[in-house]
């Protein structure tokens, strides 16, 4: 704990253990991720298909082989489209607020799971960015494709 607290700019530090359980991945993984929030305009975060989204993809651990994890960080006052989910979706918002379009309210802490063949939209609240790790299985289908 101490060598960590000397560590510069830390991201994140009281989500290391349950980011390494969602994502099966060790906490020295997991803090190399966590970090990367602080470089999103460089590479390898990527351009959303939404202004203002910038995703990074990475391997999840053994459990999750299948899915697409990633980081996504999205700036404030920002709607992200109607999408629906073929498989499950786990995310764990790490930064910011949003809200769902049927009203349900995402804050920083929050672990959201939304099932396989639902759907919705949201739009980033506050004055800071949204952040969240997220895992989805089987990918998902935007309403505008």
């Amino acid at each position: 704990a101490l060598l960590r607290s000397l560590e510069p700019d830390a991201r994140f530090p009281a989500y290391v253990e349950r980011v390494g359980v969602l994502f099966d991945l060790a906490q020295s993984r997991v803090r190399e991720l966590l970090d990367a929030v602080s470089r999103v305009m460089q590479s390898p975060w990527e351009e959303g298909r939404v202004p203002g989204v910038r995703l990074l993809h990475f391997d999840g651990g053994p459990r999750l082989a299948t899915a697409d994890c990633g980081l996504v960080y999205i700036e404030a006052d920002v709607s992200y489209p109607g999408h629906r989910h073929r498989g499950d979706e786990w995310s764990l918002v790490l930064q910011g607020e949003a809200e769902e379009d049927g009203g349900r309210l995402w804050a920083a802490g929050d672990l959201v799971h939304r099932p396989a063949g639902s759907s919705h939209s949201f739009h980033t609240l506050g004055q800071v960015p949204f952040v969240f790790a997220v895992a989805v299985h089987d990918g998902i289908e935007y309403e505008s494709d």
